[in-house]
């Protein structure tokens, strides 16, 4: 190297202090800017983006959105199109406190048709992901299927015979794990008014939620240890278990072939971000005009 050349430093990814550093860095803007939860970054990503005429009007509104607060007069509740129309707590907009609609429209889950769409991108990702490392994955894997009608659902619904992991991955000869995905905002209500003030503590609250469940299962509550809650925000953070889950896959899979490891990891979390911005794209456009006109409705 020619002297007074500076030397190229390279990060190491694999690095848990550089990741809990990034993580650190990744909470302190979501803390320092609520509501904004990356959404410019995340609709520009991925293969359905947005358009110029729909980023006009998902900015142009969101820009103004807490002003809207002001507009729409104190305790009267107006319906976003998350829930299809529908006044449930989920689906409606109090005005006022934390669930104002600058609140609402960063927080929005979107319709459960493109929430479910979205689960099973990530689910489809991770399944592509493990196989492509050489490992064995089967989709909702129907060994693993609750009988009991108390699984995370009401006595006698059809729902409870059909739940089940959305994965299983045999890591190797004595490892096999079930994985659960799940999509969460971290800025949902639940989180600002919980007092939880790290994003760790909300991913591993959502993780614990998870647990639960498996705990009524016959099927898993007596091998909770092979469940993995694979918690994912729609900025594309996971949670404690999903981030171990993937470092084991990569372990078992490249062992010490870092340039393999680090390939295998840049593609598939990248892939993983798209599907999750994809998602994120389309919530954006049918919330934001069906809240801006009921907005204009009580102008």
């Amino acid at each position: 190297m020619a002297k007074g050349t500076p030397e190229k430093r390279i990060a190491n990814i694999d690095d848990p202090a550089m990741f809990r550093v990034m993580s650190d860095l990744v909470a302190f803007r979501e803390a320092c800017v609520p509501g904004t939860h990356y959404w410019l970054r995340n609709t520009m990503m991925g293969p359905r983006g947005l358009t110029d005429e729909e980023f006009a009007v998902v900015g142009r509104y969101r820009i103004g959105a807490p002003e809207a607060d002001l507009v729409v007069p104190d305790g009267v509740s107006i319906n976003c199109a998350c829930m299809q129309r529908d006044t449930t707590a989920r689906g409606t907009v109090h005005i006022g406190g934390v669930s104002g609609v600058a609140h609402h429209l960063a927080r929005c889950r979107c319709g459960k048709g493109s929430t479910i769409r979205a689960h099973n991108d990530v689910r489809d990702v991770l399944h592509a992901a493990v196989r492509s490392a050489g490992l064995q994955s089967v989709v909702e894997p129907s060994s693993w299927q609750d009988g009991q009608a108390r699984f995370g659902s009401q006595p006698g619904s059809s729902e409870a015979a059909r739940k089940r992991p959305d994965l299983r991955v045999h890591v190797d000869f004595e490892t096999t794990r079930l994985v659960d995905v799940q999509i969460t905002s971290a800025v949902s209500k639940s989180y600002v008014t919980q007092g939880l003030h790290s994003m760790d503590a909300f991913l591993e609250r959502r993780e614990n939620d998870k647990m639960r469940e498996y705990k009524k299962s016959s099927a898993t509550k007596d091998n909770l240890s092979s469940i993995v809650p694979f918690v994912v925000t729609t900025t594309g953070r996971m949670g404690p278990a999903a981030f171990a889950f993937l470092k084991k896959v990569a372990d078992t899979a490249f062992g010490d072939r870092p340039r393999e490891r680090a390939r295998w990891a840049f593609r598939w979390l990248s892939r993983l971000n798209e599907v999750i911005a994809k998602g994120l794209a389309t919530q954006l456009i049918g919330q934001t005009q069906y809240l801006r006109q009921q907005v204009e409705r009580l102008r």
